[in-house]
Formats: C-alpha cells, structure tokens, sequence
C-alpha cells in the first residue's frame, strides 16, 4: 500500500512537472510545410505567452504578446486552466505530505480523509490540463483541413499539445490511484477490526447476568409441573389412584400407612 501511494505520489510530481513545461513552452502550434509553404528556413511557433521565430542557422528569437486580446480565445482559455491545473496540483501534493507526517498522527481519519482531498484534486488538476490542451488540439486540426485557410497559416500540432496530453494522464493517474489505496486500506480495516474490550463489556449480557435477571422472574411465577415444590402433590395424587385400584383390605392398611405417613 505504501508503494501505491509514493507511486501516486511521484506520478504526481512528474504530472507538475509536465504542466509547468507545457505553461512554459511556446510549441503549441507550429508552421506546417504542406503545399506551395515549402521554405523551411523560418519556423513559427505559437505559444500561451509569446511567438518564436526559429531559423535556419539556429537562432531564435521570442517576442511576448503585447495584449492578451492578441490571443485566440482557445490560447487565452488555456492560459486560465493551465495556472489553475499548476496550483490545484501543488494543493494535493501539499496535502499530502502533510497527511503523511507526525503532525496528523493522532487521528487517521482525518490522514484518511486528507488524502482522499489530495486524490481528488489530482484528478482534478488532471482535467484542467487537459481541456485546453483538447481544445486547441482540435482548433488546429479543423483549422488544417479549411480549404479556405491559406497553405502559409496553416499550423500543426506542436510538442507542447504532446506534453500537456502525457501531464494530464499522469495526473489523473496518480491521483485515481491515490483515492483507491485509501478506500482499499480503508474496506481492510474494517474487515480486520478487532473487538475492544469495551465492544464485548457493552455487547451480550454474561451468562451470569442472565440468570440473576431471570431469577426475579422465577420468583414471581406459580411452580411449574417440573419444580421440586409440584413433586409431593404428584405423589399424593399417584398413592390415591392406587387406592381406588386397591382392595378394600388393603385401602385400609394403605389408609394407615399414609395417615401414619402424614
């Protein structure tokens, strides 16, 4: 279980580090050399805070965006998501590591419950990153095959959309896994659980106990047929059911011996 969750929790920082690449890189569209644009001394890259230029010998140059309104709304979509993804992610690790020290040793619901928090935010910086990444994907796939868009603006998908797909995945990853060895640990712990002492004080009254309630109950009942206080009546009745089968001679002996009894 604890390799799962170091797993998890390195999928997660590679699944940051991939994020903070994508915001980074200025590969999202990149020159397609398809048609007539066949000169590839110049290569243009578009990314989410500037334009490059890459030449033939090597040199690049990057210029920023002067205004955010310069962007395409896909562009300008992807610059939100991808700071929120960056900042959801550095959360869940966060709280993670947290869980996992002495200061939430006392209570493991709450680690249990912390955890389960970071998961979910993974899994949600996951989805973060991969909407614009999606979006723009498609913006430059249906953009390539206008037939009304000039061969020289036609663009590719660039390393950046590949990246931010590998991140995305990673993070979701990371952080399902996250979720699944907590609630797996926490199915274990309740089949597992041992009973208290507390648990068998509160539980079925000891045998002892039983008989001390039920002996005011006997106390108040008639004695039943079985009681050693019915036996001496049995008896009576069976010597007088004897007496009527015997002969008269012998009623008065027996008549005798029972007074005598008595």
């Amino acid at each position: 279980m604890r390799r799962r969750q170091i797993l998890a929790v390195c999928l997660a920082v590679l699944g940051l580090c991939g994020t903070i690449l994508v915001c980074a890189l200025p590969m999202w569209k990149v020159t397609a050399f398809v048609g007539a644009n066949i000169v590839t001394a110049q290569v243009f890259w578009e990314g989410l805070w500037m334009n490059c230029v890459l030449q033939s010998t090597a040199h690049m140059q990057c210029k920023a965006y002067d205004s955010i309104l310069a962007l395409t709304q896909d562009l300008q979509a992807a610059r939100a998501l991808i700071c929120a993804s960056i900042a959801v992610s550095v959360v869940a690790i966060g709280l993670f590591v947290v869980g996992c020290t002495i200061f939430m040793d006392r209570s493991k619901r709450s680690k249990a419950r912390i955890a389960t928090a970071a998961g979910v935010s993974l899994i949600v910086a996951g989805v973060l990153c991969l909407i614009p990444v999606s979006w723009s994907a498609g913006i430059v796939v249906r953009a390539f095959y206008n037939p009304l868009m000039a061969d020289s603006q036609r663009r590719e998908i660039g390393g950046a959309i590949y990246v931010g797909w590998g991140a995305s995945i990673v993070l979701i990853l990371g952080g399902g896994m996250l979720c699944t060895t907590i609630w797996s640990s926490r199915a274990g712990s309740q089949r597992m659980r041992p009973i208290s002492v507390r648990s068998l004080q509160s539980g079925a009254p000891s045998v002892r106990s039983q008989w001390s309630q039920k002996a005011p109950l006997n106390q108040g009942r008639p004695p039943s047929l079985g009681s050693h206080q019915s036996r001496p009546s049995t008896t009576k009745s069976h010597l007088a059911s004897r007496a009527k089968l015997m002969p008269e001679s012998e009623q008065d002996e027996g008549a005798d011996v029972t007074s005598y009894e008595v």
